[in-house]
């Protein structure tokens, strides 16, 4: 029945019974032999060791068969930490087999020959040669010629233990048999002399030349020596790839793998690798996929993770985030009950990129935060002007190479920070150290500083442009560092409104009638001037290709009705009924008044539920501690909602619930806010899934104070709207040096091209890539705040909006119109008509819009272009091309995406960017 006849009952009575001094019965024997787990594996069920189950695997009766192959399964998924396979001197399996029957029978552990010694040489001897394929007397023996005897009982005990992975009559192996193979069987020490028959063969393959039967003729006498066979087959299969004879190729391949030819093996499991992952790219790329989809890509992954001997990093890696982002959106459970973090952590030490900075945020066991230095090669001096709770966070991030504050500042700082608390300090500052820079007149060529200043946005751009006009030989970059309106871009950029929607097919939606269409309701919980600028940025980023979803946002608060009045009447482009231009949809803005803590949150929140499944909550009261209280209420509500109409959808994926958190404890306690009673987990009801955004740390950083990988991104859409190649971007570049001249000297030109680098991820969710799928990141969960703000993750996605078809170009091109219209009525723009514009230039005004009014004639539908394009050439002799620009850039995004027009310069200078 059994190819290879060593059974524990062998074990247990001609090396146990004979050799030991504290003789115990079998069962006791199988339990004391057994490693726990392999234990547990094989016969403990419901708790209880199970005496039938021991019987039947000493005996080794067919009936035996299911707690063999239990056994194997078993051992081979054991991997260690970086989900690589052990070896067969590490495997701790084995490992623990030997000291065990070096404590239960010493005399195995002596070097000497002694009756233990030749008890076991007849155990290897019985093995027959003619129904043992795999050689395992021929290596066992060399294991014996060293006197490892307690090695090959170990041996032997994996064989007893998997009886049927070693051979049954008429039965061939198993790709699963093979890897137990290659696990714990001691590999055939090679001769060290490769035969001629090797060499010949390596040097025709090496030349591409011969036929399969010439190349088999040659290694005739290697294809029947057992420590070259399996050399021989592996060096066949290469050539049978050489000449694309794929079936041969894999008959080969096949053989290689039989007689454990560890290139061969790896060969063909990095081949299986590639060829699965390719499938699950396709089921997570599209946010449509169904749970039998979901289930497929993950099988698919864990099979990947469990290929022996283990595939390259690479794939290992990419295939253990995959299993991290489903389990941790609640959409898979491990087979082997392993929680999310169990898998983000095998992909961190594979070293895939985007689990890296996933396992920095998520995975620090820390209660208190830690602010981490940043890394440059660069040396430079900082300078602040106040040392309140801002400057002390920044500075725990100053490199190492960098001195810190300053007494005072000159001319040789490089980094100038305007953070107290006092505003109009800032500004008086800010301009001192100008008048300092215009009164000493430095060489352009010594001036290398970057100044943030802290302040609202829309009180400081006017005098910071006026003030930096009066140096215009110098390119100062002055940095605006408004709390509450980078707050709300953060949250809107990092974690971005069209969550609830990605698995919409937006070309499908288009087609429906308007009250048809789904619709995206933004709900905002508080007044403070973090959320008016929530109100602003969402009514700019919420938008779809072809209006294909309807957007709403709605305030709630005690005063939420007067809020709003006052937002729209600040500005008044954005109230919707008063503003209509054809083909553009404008979110519908709502004020409620509502008091927190009645049942009017629960009826409010239920009936905008009952309206749309689609709704994302921002919680934005002027207290942190209030926030999380009331997140935590909306959850509840939500949850409770959810299961009265049985909606097991909804509560696999919880709407996203963001919460304003300055202080960066409560900020970081909140990801990770325990639920009474709970283990903190990866489900709707062990994770409260909040969002915490506007803490300090997040944007008062060395890395981050500047916009980090935004702003690389803006300045690269700056240079491609001036028409710059990335070559003409080099350091020292004339072009590159004028147009960082014009992106830093006017706010406007900064804030335009910041707003659509903060507007990709929408931008890219317009898209489809080859397969048909919308592009996000994959298995995207709202809470991953590196989704879009990486520059590991925008090349990533880069390469999916690769084969992008020409006809999608003209509709992502009418998308971005639509997108800069909105903006502009957010900053208080208003439209005007062609004749307007007209006359604005006749009357003296150099260009098409009119700033000092903020009237724009583009404010219009995309079409409409043409007819102030023809009024402005007839009348004014103005040839404005309102469209080539447009399209250029929504061509080019792949290579935005990239940051191609920075690479450049950083390789040769190693500038922040």
């Amino acid at each position: 029945m059994w190819k290879i006849e060593i059974t524990w009952k062998q074990l247990y009575e001609d090396i146990y019974v004979k050799f030991t001094k504290n003789e115990s019965d079998q069962k006791t024997f199988i339990k004391e032999i057994f490693p726990d787990g392999l234990y547990q594996k094989m016969f403990v069920r419901g708790g209880k060791v199970q005496g039938k189950y021991v019987s039947l695997v000493c005996r080794a009766t067919i009936d035996a068969k299911k707690r063999f192959l239990d056994a194997s399964d078993y051992l081979i998924q054991l991997k260690n930490e970086a989900h690589e396979d052990y070896n067969f001197e590490e495997n701790p399996i084995l490992q623990e087999f030997a000291e065990n029957w070096k404590r239960l029978v010493p005399a195995c552990a002596e070097t000497q020959e002694n009756k233990v010694a030749k008890a076991v040489y007849r155990l290897i001897d019985k093995i027959e040669e003619e129904k043992d394929e795999l050689f395992i007397k021929e290596r066992l023996f060399q294991l014996y010629d060293k006197q490892e005897y307690a090695q090959i009982l170990a041996v032997f005990s994996i064989i007893a233990s998997t009886l049927c992975s070693f051979g049954m009559e008429n039965t061939k192996f198993s790709e699963q048999d093979l890897k137990l193979h290659s696990l714990f069987l001691p590999k055939l020490v090679e001769e060290e002399e490769e035969s001629d028959a090797i060499k010949i063969a390596q040097e025709m393959l090496h030349r591409e030349e011969g036929s399969l039967e010439e190349l088999k003729e040659c290694l005739g006498i290697a294809l029947n020596n057992p420590y070259e066979k399996g050399k021989a087959n592996y060096l066949l299969a290469r050539r049978a790839y050489q000449l694309k004879d794929k079936k041969a190729g894999n008959a080969f391949l096949k053989e290689a793998v039989k007689f454990s030819y560890e290139p061969a093996k790896l060969w063909k499991n990095n081949a299986d690798a590639e060829t699965m992952l390719e499938k699950i790219r396709i089921a997570y790329q599209n946010p449509a996929s169904d749970g039998e989809d979901v289930m497929r890509c993950c099988k698919g992954c864990e099979k990947i993770l469990y290929l022996t001997p283990a595939v390259e990093k690479s794939y290992r890696g990419e295939a253990a985030f995959v299993l991290y982002k489903y389990i941790r959106a609640g959409k898979y459970q491990s087979s082997t009950n392993e929680t999310a973090d169990y898998y983000l952590k095998i992909s961190n030490n594979c070293g895939f990129y985007l689990a890296q900075e996933e396992w920095k945020v998520n995975n620090e066991s820390r209660i208190i935060p830690q602010i981490m230095r940043a890394e440059t090669a660069t040396v430079g001096r900082c300078y602040s002007n106040t040392k309140n709770k801002y400057a002390k966070i920044f500075e725990k991030t100053i490199p190492e190479s960098w001195e810190r504050w300053l007494a005072e500042f000159d001319l040789t700082v490089m980094q100038i920070l305007f953070l107290d608390d006092d505003f109009e300090k800032n500004i008086e500052d800010l301009f001192e150290l100008l008048q300092l820079i215009k009164d000493e007149k430095p060489e352009t060529k010594e001036l290398n500083i970057e100044i943030f200043i802290r302040n609202d946005s829309e009180i400081a751009r006017a005098l910071i442009d006026t003030a930096l006009s009066g140096l215009p030989e110098y390119t100062i970059p002055v940095f605006i560092i408004d709390d509450d309106k980078t707050a709300a871009q953060q949250l809107l950029s990092h974690h971005p409104l069209f969550y609830p929607v990605r698995a919409v097919d937006l070309k499908e939606s288009a087609k429906k009638l308007k009250e048809d269409r789904p619709i995206l309701h933004f709900v905002i919980l508080g007044t403070s001037r973090v959320a008016k600028w929530l109100v602003r940025e969402a009514f700019w980023m919420m938008g779809f290709r072809e209006n294909a979803i309807l957007c709403k946002i709605t305030v709630l608060d005690e005063k939420g009705e007067e809020f709003v009045r006052k937002i729209k009447a600040e500005y008044p482009g954005m109230v919707k009924s008063d503003f209509d231009v054809e083909e553009i949809e404008l979110p519908e803005v709502l004020g409620e008044n509502i008091d927190f803590h009645s049942f009017q949150l629960a009826d409010i929140l239920k009936n905008i539920m009952n309206e749309t499944p689609y709704g994302y909550f921002a919680v934005a009261t002027e207290s942190d501690e209030e926030n999380l209280s009331l997140a935590t209420r909306i959850r509840e509500i939500l949850v409770r909602n959810n299961i009265e109409q049985r909606n097991e959808t909804a509560l696999e994926n919880p709407n996203p619930i963001a919460i304003l958190c300055r202080k960066d404890q409560i900020a970081w306690t909140a990801k990770r806010l325990v639920i009474e009673k709970e283990i903190y987990g990866d489900r709707w009801f062990n994770t409260w899934s909040f969002i915490p955004f506007g803490n300090l740390s997040a944007y008062y950083s060395w890395d981050l104070m500047a916009g980090g990988t935004f702003e690389k991104l803006s300045k690269c859409i700056h240079y491609q709207f001036a028409g710059l190649s990335p070559e003409e971007t080099k350091a020292g570049s004339e072009k590159a040096e004028q147009q960082d001249k014009v992106y830093y000297g006017r706010q406007y030109n900064h804030d335009s091209s910041y707003s659509l680098a903060l507007s990709m991820p929408y931008r890219i969710f317009q898209f489809r890539d080859i397969n048909g799928n919308q592009i996000m990141p994959i298995a995207w969960e709202i809470w991953d705040e590196k989704a879009f703000a990486s520059v590991e993750q925008l090349n990533y996605l880069a390469n999916r909006s690769r084969g992008v078809k020409e006809s999608e170009y003209k509709t992502i091109a009418v998308w971005e119109h639509d997108r800069w219209v909105r903006w502009m009525l957010s900053r208080g723009w208003l439209p005007a008509s062609a004749d307007d514009a007209v006359f604005a230039v006749k009357c003296g005004n150099e260009r098409q819009q009119l700033f000092v009014a903020k009237l724009h004639p583009c404010i219009c539908a995309y079409e409409g272009q043409k007819e102030l394009k023809l009024a402005l050439k007839n009348e004014c002799g103005m040839d404005k091309d309102f469209y080539s620009y447009d399209m250029a850039n929504i061509k080019d995004t792949k290579r935005l995406l990239a940051l191609e027009w920075l690479k450049e310069r950083e390789k040769e200078d190693g500038e922040r960017a």
